[in-house]
């Protein structure tokens, strides 16, 4: 993998569905927008740009959350090749979003990156083959971001703030399979560079913390 070599900062935001990853990539976007906007922080770049990965606005996006809701689509027989979606995904957010704002000395927060990979590992040892599948499709864009926070918690706990969500679960949604992501992504913190293991069962509040003293301790090295 290629560590970010642009003068910009790269952070994405991991975890199962129901870790509140999301929730911390809003309060980092909140809080970094509003030390853009304050006089008193040099160490932020011009803009933040925000991502997501899959974006069902893109085409590998679109087909990707219609499987996922497809009783019997690729998701339910095929994990290795449902993966070739996500990162044929990442390729073109990679290519049309990210590379130009990092080129360009942006803070770029992904709400997931090509770490959500391990959805398609059936054990951890899979975990090396989709990163050079994944390596292999996106090409020389596929940097490595500077910290990936990935956020920990109990599936069981995890299924039940999604359905306390009372929205539609989709196929990775469920106790069994978010058990197996759950290992895969505690071994992906512990085999590969800049990944931050966190606690996701405290508060909000105290989650951030950890996050934002990440984040501006590498916006800072880059100054």
């Amino acid at each position: 993998m290629i560590p970010n070599p642009y003068p910009g900062s790269f952070f994405a935001f991991e975890g199962i569905d129901g870790s509140g990853k999301s929730t911390q990539f809003k309060l980092a976007t909140q809080d970094l927008e509003e030390k853009l906007h304050s006089h008193g922080y040099a160490g932020v770049g011009k803009k933040v740009v925000t991502t997501k990965e899959p974006r069902s606005e893109r085409f590998w996006g679109a087909h990707i959350y219609d499987d996922l809701f497809r009783q019997g689509g690729l998701h339910s027989h095929n994990l290795f090749g449902f993966q070739t979606w996500f990162a044929l995904d990442s390729r073109d957010n990679y290519r049309e979003v990210i590379i130009p704002a990092l080129t360009h000395g942006k803070i770029v927060l992904s709400d997931r990156s090509r770490a959500s990979m391990v959805f398609g590992a059936q054990t951890p040892l899979q975990i090396p083959e989709l990163m050079r599948m994944n390596m292999s499709i996106i090409g020389p864009d596929f940097i490595w971001p500077d910290a990936i926070f990935i956020f920990d918690i109990d599936p069981e706990k995890a299924v039940a703030r999604c359905r306390s969500a009372e929205r539609r679960l989709d196929g990775h949604e469920n106790i069994e399979t978010l058990s197996v992501v759950r290992e895969n992504y505690i071994a992906l913190a512990r085999d590969y560079p800049n990944c931050h293991l966190v606690n996701a069962e405290s508060t909000p509040a105290e989650i951030f913390e950890h996050v934002r003293g990440t984040i501006y301790s590498v916006i800072d090295s880059k100054k």
